[in-house]
């Protein structure tokens, strides 16, 4: 299961206004609590999207960064489930995004050790051996 990296009390914190706008059910005067879920669990493997470049999942332990990082991903997903976007939520996800973009780059970095990478192979060309032809059409003879 995908590691979340906020809770629907941070997303209260942030900004309740527009996660009620968002995510209240105004009928049955309840949270959408199963929306609120799958748009964290999105945004959380969308960060994870640009975190994997450089860093072994699930992490140690995450950086108060990341979950900053990941609000804004979350309100931009509850607000384009339907249609209810601004342009400040759109502006903070796209800062959000080129901050994990500085992060996959290297340009920034979270302070936790980086995944290994994988040696490159720097070997000589491929070489393939196989037994002779058997069938050419020298020995095909007047059979073509």
């Amino acid at each position: 299961m995908a590691v979340a990296y906020v809770t629907k009390e941070d997303l209260l914190r942030r900004d309740e206004d527009y996660l009620r706008t968002c995510t209240y059910l105004a009928m049955s005067d309840t949270w959408d609590d199963a929306g609120i879920e799958q748009a964290i669990l999105d945004a959380s493997d969308e960060v994870n999207t640009y975190l994997s470049v450089r860093y072994t999942l699930p992490l140690e332990t995450v950086p108060n960064i990341i979950t900053s990082l990941t609000i804004p991903v979350v309100f931009y997903w509850l607000g384009d489930s339907n249609s209810q976007v601004t342009e400040l939520i759109e502006t903070r996800y796209k800062s959000a995004i080129a901050r994990l973009k500085d992060i996959a780059s290297g340009k920034a970095n979270l302070g936790l050790p980086e995944a290994e990478k994988l040696a490159e192979n720097k070997g000589g060309d491929a070489m393939f051996f196989s037994e002779p032809r058997r069938l050419t059409r020298g020995s095909l003879g007047s059979v073509l």
